[in-house]
């Protein structure tokens, strides 16, 4: 019986020798496979905690009509940037258009290079402030730097976000009373408004 079988086995020839010889071959490589992957699986380190992601807070709503914020963003800046000692004094105007407080009150404040030549010295647009009601209780203001410094735009857009709350002060990142509040206590609204211009120039009205 022996012998027939190995002859029989002989006499398929390599077809049952390859289907044997590959399974074995199957079998092996499966048990391998698993062995090692039991290894490999236990050598894997841990992975790491992921870390804890920070929203930044979002800024307090501007509480106030359009036209109150726009004084309060305009005395701000004739305050610091435009004062006695103001950065901006010497080289930018200050340049702004609002309408009646009874059609909205939204106000554009635009700081512009000052033009030594020409009959105009409104110049090249540096500086935006975008003042627009939201609600009847709450505004947008939006400040846009479009051709200064940027380390300088920043702090003016810090210090046009403290103004707009009623923050006062020219330091962008501490208040220091930059004016006086109990000043514009008696003041009417007209005289409050003239406040936010500079000597000689007028903000223009909206039609």
């Amino acid at each position: 019986m022996a012998g027939t079988g190995h002859a029989r086995s002989i006499s398929l020839g390599n077809r049952t020798v390859w289907r044997v010889a590959s399974a074995a071959m199957i079998a092996s490589s499966m048990t391998g496979c698993a062995g090692s992957g039991d290894v490999s699986t236990a050598a894997l380190p841990g992975l790491p905690a992921l870390p804890k992601i920070s929203l930044p807070e979002a800024p307090p709503p501007v509480v106030g009509s359009a036209t109150e914020v726009y004084e309060r963003i305009g005395r701000g800046a004739m305050a610091c940037w435009f004062g006695a000692n103001g950065s901006l004094k010497a080289t930018h105007i200050y340049d702004a258009t609002a309408e009646p407080e009874n059609k909205g009150g939204r106000a554009e404040i635009l700081i512009r290079e000052r033009e030594a030549q020409g009959e105009s010295p409104r110049g090249v647009k540096a500086f935006r402030i975008l003042i627009t009601p939201s609600t009847s209780e709450e505004t947008t203001v939006l400040a846009e730097n479009l051709k200064l410094p940027e380390a300088a735009a920043e702090g003016m857009k810090k210090s046009v976000a403290a103004w707009s709350i009623g923050n006062q002060g020219c330091d962008p990142d501490a208040v220091k009373g930059a004016w006086q509040p109990e000043a514009e206590a008696g003041k009417t609204a007209g005289e409050k408004q003239k406040a936010t211009r500079p000597e000689g120039q007028a903000a223009k009205s909206k039609p």
